[in-house]
């Protein structure tokens, strides 16, 4: 079962985040979430270590705050008129989550998550619209500390990625929801979920995309 954690990939249905790398590390980045009348918008934010999510008031009389099984804790006042705004930091000494909230006026209606990984150190739309799928081979082969994973796909679809071992035992795995067609490229920085180092070795990165599943080889050497 496809681990839905920390996803650092800042693409949504509505609002599409670019991170711009320098020196192999993602700049922090404020993702702004609507909260209005009986929603969180855009829904399941996918965010990095070190960024901040920002809720905005949009409608009505609403909170942002952290339900119980979250492992990160906190709780915005009402957001009630134009202007009001309420941000949390998520660090990597929350851990990997995934982060559920709430608005505890509307609990049964309002619900939402955060996701944060250590996958992908960032996605990126890098081209037009291709005619089929494709997962490349990863750049540089072999790699230390991190390699590009390039991936296209010729409609919207929700991808997912996973890294695996020799073993076959899923290092890393990575749900990045709905993205519309178009080419991708992605960083791993070599971590596994509990945002360790992983060893020397052969490993497997795979996507599936619907029906489509394609999976190549890499060798993290240092």
């Amino acid at each position: 079962m496809i681990v839905r954690r920390r996803v650092l990939f800042l693409l949504s249905m509505l609002v599409t985040t670019l991170c711009v790398l320098y020196s192999g590390a993602a700049q922090a980045t404020v993702h702004t979430i609507q909260v209005g009348s009986n929603f969180f918008s855009p829904a399941k934010t996918h965010v990095a270590h070190g960024d901040t999510v920002r809720w905005v008031w949009a409608s009505g009389i609403h909170n942002s705050t952290s339900d119980a099984a979250s492992p990160k804790s906190w709780a915005s006042p009402n957001l009630s008129t134009s202007g009001q705004s309420f941000q949390v930091i998520f660090s990597s000494a929350d851990g990997n989550g995934p982060f559920p909230y709430t608005c505890t006026r509307h609990s049964t209606t309002m619900k939402d998550t955060i996701f944060v990984t250590n996958l992908a150190v960032e996605l990126t739309e890098r081209s037009a619209v291709p005619d089929d799928y494709s997962l490349e081979q990863n750049y540089p082969n072999p790699f230390n500390p991190s390699t590009t994973i390039r991936f296209t796909i010729p409609r919207s679809a929700v991808v997912e990625v996973s890294i695996i071992n020799v073993n076959g035992e899923t290092v890393e795995s990575n749900d990045l929801g709905l993205l519309r067609a178009g080419g991708y490229s992605m960083v791993w920085d070599g971590q596994n979920a509990g945002g360790g180092m992983l060893p020397s070795g052969v490993y497997f990165y795979r996507i599936k995309v619907g029906d489509f599943v394609e999976t190549k080889k890499m060798v993290l050497l240092k």
